[in-house]
């Protein structure tokens, strides 16, 4: 259902999970799936705030989905290490594949790799591109996010003045050529093919950054911490000072920006699922 809230921004309230909203996907058609906790998979028209379809199968906690550039397919992961393959062309028996993954390879999140880490992932039809936060390295201090192509199978290592810092979440930009990451209190924006060293630099929440999100070309940007507020910055000249957007219960664990950076979608804690329009009419 499309509830209603006291914060006027929220283009609209999706309340029909009833657990924790693990993973989000927006596509420029409108188009929305979200995942939670519960064990479902919902499919949504974002704008209108309608309940298209919801997916039932795991018998377990889904801790992170995804679906494919041409929304025909979604793969979806639970604490039990199922993964299920969906075809959404097909009336019945969507699920085509159930596979196992491995404990030590379990994935929560927006794609979350290893120890729970969040990890920035970009499909198209030529390429893949990854980006993730490393590992603490006592050699190597300032490298605080890594990204890789499948195209030039060479690693970038995308640094950090702070030595003492770490990037706790990482997204990519639509076009796959900025980086967004929560380091700290701060947020960092680099530009994967020019340099280490961060384009720019964002003050966030007053506590650490769990979640951030960017839309097409990296000129929009959203974090949020555990306040669950989310920060929402249109990258415009040597200034950009963030919008706050409050209507979360408890901590936000997903964001998504569409590709043009007018419509925002938020996760949380709270069970619920937030559209917002990120400019004001």
């Amino acid at each position: 259902k499309v509830g209603s809230t006291s914060t006027d921004t929220v283009e609209s309230v999706l309340a029909e999970h009833t657990n924790v909203v693990t993973a989000l996907v927006l596509r420029s058609d409108g188009r929305m799936m979200s995942a939670s906790l519960d064990g479902s998979i919902r499919l949504w028209n974002a704008r209108s705030g309608e309940l298209e379809t919801t997916l039932l199968g795991h018998e377990n906690a889904i801790t992170t989905a995804a679906m494919s550039p041409d929304g025909n397919w979604i793969i979806s992961l639970d604490l039990s290490g199922t993964s299920k393959i969906w075809d959404l062309r097909q009336p019945l028996d969507r699920v085509v594949r159930d596979l196992r993954v491995s404990s030590d390879r379990m994935i929560s999140g927006p794609l979350r790799f290893g120890s729970f880490r969040p990890a920035g992932v970009l499909l198209t039809g030529s390429h893949t591109r990854v980006a993730w936060p490393t590992d603490k390295d006592n050699d190597e201090p300032l490298r605080v996010v890594m990204a890789w192509d499948s195209q030039t199978r060479t690693p970038r290592h995308l640094t950090w003045d702070d030595k003492h810092a770490d990037a706790r979440c990482v997204a990519l930009s639509h076009d796959g050529r900025r980086v967004v990451a929560g380091v700290g209190k701060h947020v960092g924006i680099w530009e994967i093919e020019s340099g280490k060293q961060p384009l720019r630099t964002l003050k966030g929440p007053g506590e650490d950054v769990t979640v951030v999100a960017a839309n097409g070309d990296g000129t929009w940007i959203a974090a949020a911490g555990d306040d669950g507020a989310v920060r929402v910055w249109q990258l415009q000249g040597a200034n950009a000072t963030p919008r706050t957007l409050k209507g979360h219960e408890g901590s936000v664990n997903a964001l998504l920006l569409s590709p043009e950076g007018d419509l925002l979608v938020s996760g949380g804690d709270d069970k619920h699922v937030l559209v917002w329009k990120t400019t004001r009419a």
